[in-house]
């Protein structure tokens, strides 16, 4: 078996390197909420694990004094920068809840030191205190992460946990142990707790470095579905944007002549809208302008696909619907427009003019859209406020 000072040793310059290596991680990458904290953590814990084994040569005060406040101090910084991390503990009512039991905990070994030396009893409470500090950690993390962090928080999490079955483990065998045993003699369980230890630092690093790394994947991510969604979408709306419809309805118009299948579009346009920002505003023109494709929202179909065609005029496309079903569309969309008001005192009633036109023959998605705009304005020379269409024996 492996001589017990040789392993205290070695264990504790692993466990120094890990340190370092977040101390590197923390200086030369982006840190998140809470890897700060984590980063002294892990030092605390190093050095609290080398005060420990250093009992020897600094005396059995000043080690106990140190080991004890450095393991209360390394866990309520896990669990800071755990809270950080995930957000959870706003109020940070359960990081309180933690500091007053640390505290308490530590004036208790304290007594037990300078009141009443029993090592005992010290490491009893020490273990039981740490223990269950380390599982309310990792539970709390647990239910804190979501996403793709959620599977190696649950690695770190189950580390805290195997953690404090070993700390409660070598305490209790520590109380059952005779007054004039020596705990760091090499059956005290001392080696078993050494190498949980040592395992689960260097697991936990592993850890807390993927954690920030998931968050950073996420983040991007979330940066690429933001770009991806203000590059398809009208900002003012919400309504897809004129390209990414064309792109849409090109793709439709294939697969509607591949399967023959009717498609048709729509045309819309505000009617007087120069007039009603000259008038009342451009905040009350937004207003239209939102109001409108409220309507499309509520009107149309999951299937359909409506857009901001320019300025104050909108495009719909409708798959797997004839002339006849567009116009019903249209003229829905139009009674509805109709009977909206706008502005914050609803004063202003808006109307809008509908061109309709389905896809027939080799006729290509750019002329399905030529033909529907100049409907649009036959409607607007007839009068506004209505629906024209393709008729039979016209285009």
């Amino acid at each position: 078996m492996i001589d017990l000072n040789t392993a205290l040793l070695l264990g504790f310059l692993l466990q120094f390197a890990m340190g370092m290596v977040m101390v590197l991680a923390y200086t030369l990458r982006a840190a998140y909420p809470g890897f700060r904290s984590w980063t002294f953590a892990l030092i605390c814990w190093v050095f609290a694990g080398g005060s420990f084994y250093a009992r020897s040569v600094l005396g059995e005060m000043p080690s106990v004094v140190l080991t004890n406040g450095l393991y209360f101090t390394s866990i309520l910084l896990f669990y800071s920068g755990l809270a950080r991390f995930y957000g959870f503990d706003r109020d940070r009512s359960r990081q309180r809840q933690n500091f007053f039991v640390a505290l308490s905990m530590y004036a208790v070994v304290l007594c037990f030191l300078f009141v009443k030396n029993d090592l005992h009893v010290r490491v009893l409470l020490n273990s039981l205190t740490m223990g269950v500090l380390m599982v309310r950690t990792g539970l709390d993390a647990l239910r804190g992460s979501r996403g793709r962090c959620l599977p190696i928080q649950r690695l770190l999490s189950w580390c805290f946990f195997v953690l404090a079955a070993l700390l409660v483990c070598r305490g209790l065998m520590v109380w059952f142990m005779s007054p004039e045993a020596d705990i760091l003699r090499q059956g005290s369980g001392l080696l078993p707790l050494l190498v949980g230890n040592i395992l689960s630092i260097v697991v936990m690093v592993f850890c807390l470095i993927t954690l920030t790394s998931c968050r950073l994947e996420e983040e991007l991510l979330q940066a690429q579905e933001r770009l991806r969604e203000q590059a398809q979408h009208d900002g003012l709306t919400g309504l897809f944007n004129r390209r990414h419809f064309s792109e849409l309805a090109a793709q439709a118009a294939r697969q509607a002549k591949r399967y023959k299948q009717p498609l048709s579009v729509i045309l819309f346009d505000m009617d007087g809208f120069k007039n009603i920002n000259d008038t009342f505003g451009h905040a009350i023109g937004d207003d239209v302008l939102r109001t409108a494709a409220a309507t499309c929202r509520k009107v149309l179909r999951q299937a359909d696909v409506a857009a901001r065609w320019g300025g104050e005029e909108f495009a719909v496309l409708l798959p797997q619907t004839g002339l006849a079903g567009a116009l019903e569309t249209a003229e829905r969309l139009r009674e509805c427009l109709e009977g909206q008001r706008a502005g914050q005192a609803g004063e202003l009633a808006a109307t809008a003019s509908f061109g309709v036109a389905s896809l027939t023959g080799d006729e290509d998605v750019e002329g399905l859209l030529l033909r529907a705009d100049a409907y649009l304005y036959e409607a607007k020379r007839d009068g506004r406020n209505r629906v024209k269409a393709q008729t039979p024996g016209r285009g």
